[in-house]
């Protein structure tokens, strides 16, 4: 038979209950629990006579304080010590004891303190023995009293279950209460409890508790001062867990205390049972996985809200990520994916091991599974990338096209993957490592190559008139290369530098040579009888360079005007009937001669 507590025992159980709850969040082991000085909770009961005693014990201690719960102005008290003396406000200060009036000044100490303030009695050093308390009034009422001793050795606290305050319906929850001495357990005490459950501004009783330290039933081990219950809520919604602790020091002297704590008790909720499943999504088609999706099985009804699960995973190189699934459609299942650039991070193919799950509701608590098993055996290279990517230069070599022991050129080789076909713009720089921007030895590139989905090796020549001119040995540095799409697409990719050459000399290149025009421009003619072009269009430019040779005897502005016209056929047919790398070797030729014969 359930029976209503008046709104006084309320009071009283609330003031116990924020005693030992605020003091700090506890956990299931007792050198994890905030442990608080020892407190007892009492009553004065005043209903039935204006006149009433109340007797307790107190243990030696650094501080004695006793908190009544009502204003000085409608109860008068006065304390017996153990030595029968008795004190009141009026001489309480002869003996180092005060009675004072605490009144509320915040809404935190308006619950705490009813109804609008309490009177304080203070101690320093108590003798240890029976107290009684002394209180008359004028109201009839049921009056809470507080007995906090500081200092004595006793601390308790109490544990609720493995989750901070919080069960669900059908589920058996814990409650153990804490009793040290000292660093001690004190094994010798007596342990009896009630729970209560709220109903708007009551309590109605709902059990009574008897709690063990004896290591059996819900009690884990034998006298280690957690005296332990196990309890089965009937109803969703809150309660109220009291207990009285009585028993005796190691010196043998009596002791009385105080616990309680709150429970909410959650309807029923969906449980994980470990079964999963993952697999691959490519949402845009392109053949590569955007993420990978893990579902999981699980039991129970799920409620309105969301639900988050937590999933880490661990390669088998150590590294570990996790992620986040948010699930707001109650009939949705249950998932997590991973982004391919998270799992990209775990820098080894899968399989991936699922080291643990948590799922919450609302961000409540529900439950915690650890090594569910692994993944399928995800391959890094499968996973979604993008749209084109750059390989590092993996070959060079220099090239001497007209058989005179000099490099004409030097191509470089490196790698482009792209996954949309078409026609694609190449550009780079050859410069020397750890240079200034804009001090590149040459400029080159592809105005236009069609590339089909796949990889691709890219081949691009650098002037080696330039690199001889430089007088800079190597290794030389591919810098800046750049791929962009003629269409649109995001499909563009850049490197700022792409690997390095062989460690060339600067005299292996042509520039490096003697630099009078009679030198440069036999060679150049050399170049293009090498070439294989049109043969009408190799006669026209031979004419051109045969033109300036003969000028350059008699007139040096003849000779300018001569090799520019050779430069700009080039131009106008590069890339027409002239291939681009070949041409550029006779432009940068041809404009050599520019610079040495101009005025």
């Amino acid at each position: 038979m359930k029976t209503k507590i008046c709104s006084y025992a309320v009071m009283s159980a609330m003031a116990g209950f924020f005693s030992s709850t605020l003091m700090g969040s506890v956990s299931a082991a007792p050198n994890q629990v905030t442990l608080k000085p020892l407190t007892a909770d009492y009553q004065i009961d005043l209903r039935s006579q204006l006149r009433q005693t109340l007797t307790f014990p107190v243990v030696s201690g650094n501080e004695l304080t006793i908190n009544v719960h009502s204003a000085s102005n409608a109860l008068t008290l006065k304390l017996r010590l153990p030595d029968g003396t008795v004190l009141d406000k009026q001489n309480a200060s002869q003996s180092g004891v005060s009675f004072e009036v605490f009144s509320p000044t915040t809404a935190e100490e308006e619950i705490l303190v009813s109804p609008t303030a309490m009177q304080l009695i203070k101690m320093r050093n108590p003798s240890p023995g029976s107290y009684e308390l002394q209180a008359e009034g004028a109201a009839t009422t049921v009056v809470p009293v507080q007995v906090t001793t500081v200092g004595s050795g006793l601390r308790t606290g109490i544990i609720m279950g493995k989750s901070e305050f919080e069960v669900l319906l059908g589920q058996k929850v814990t409650i153990a209460v804490v009793v040290f001495e000292q660093n001690r357990p004190l094994t010798n005490a007596t342990v009896q409890g009630k729970v209560l459950r709220i109903v708007n501004d009551s309590l109605l009783e709902e059990a009574s508790l008897s709690f063990i330290d004896n290591g059996q039933s819900s009690d884990a081990r034998a006298n280690d001062g957690l005296y332990s219950v196990s309890y089965e809520p009937a109803q969703t919604g809150g309660y109220l867990i009291t207990a009285n602790l009585q028993g005796t020091t190691s010196q043998g002297l009596p002791f009385e205390a105080n616990e309680g704590g709150r429970l909410v008790v959650n309807p029923p909720e969906v449980k994980l049972n470990g079964v999963f499943h993952d697999q691959g999504v490519d949402e845009d088609g392109d053949g590569y996985f955007d993420f990978v999706k893990f579902l999981f099985e699980a039991e129970g009804p799920r409620s309105e809200g969301t639900y988050y699960i937590h999933l880490h995973l661990q390669a088998s190189n150590g590294n570990k990520v996790g992620s986040v699934g948010r699930i707001s459609d109650s009939v949705a299942p249950l998932s997590v994916n991973f982004p391919a650039e998270e799992l990209k991070k775990l820098g080894t193919d899968g399989p991936y091991h699922l080291t643990f799950i948590t799922l919450t509701h609302d961000h409540r608590f529900l439950s915690r599974l650890e090594n569910l098993g692994d993944s399928n055996a995800y391959r890094l290279d499968a996973l979604e990338r993008e749209n084109t990517l750059l390989r590092p230069l993996n070959a060079d070599r220099g090239v001497d096209v007209d058989g005179d022991g000099l490099f004409d050129w030097l191509e470089v080789v490196f790698g482009v993957d792209v996954l949309i076909s078409g026609y694609y713009g190449i550009s780079a720089a050859l410069d020397l490592p750890n240079q200034p921007r804009n001090t590149d030895l040459d400029n080159t590139g592809l105005t236009s190559v069609y590339l089909p989905r796949g990889n691709h090796h890219i081949t691009l020549a650098f002037s080696g008139e330039k690199i001889g001119r430089s007088g800079q040995n190597g290794p030389y540095v591919l810098n800046g290369v750049l791929v962009y799409p003629l269409f649109q697409t995001r499909a563009s990719a850049w490197a700022k530098q792409l690997g390095t050459t062989q460690p060339y000399s600067y005299s292996q290149f042509v520039g490096s040579g003697p630099g009078d025009p009679k030198t440069l421009l036999g060679r150049l003619l050399k170049q293009l009888d090498a070439l294989n072009l049109n043969r009408g269009l190799k006669n026209s430019l031979r004419v051109k360079l045969l033109g300036t040779q003969a000028a350059l005897e008699k007139d040096k502005t003849s000779a300018d005007h001569k090799i520019r016209a050779f430069v700009n056929e080039v131009v106008a047919q590069r890339e027409k009937t002239i291939p681009p790398a070949e041409a550029d070797l006779l432009i940068n030729g041809g404009m050599i001669l520019v610079g040495l014969l101009s005025p």
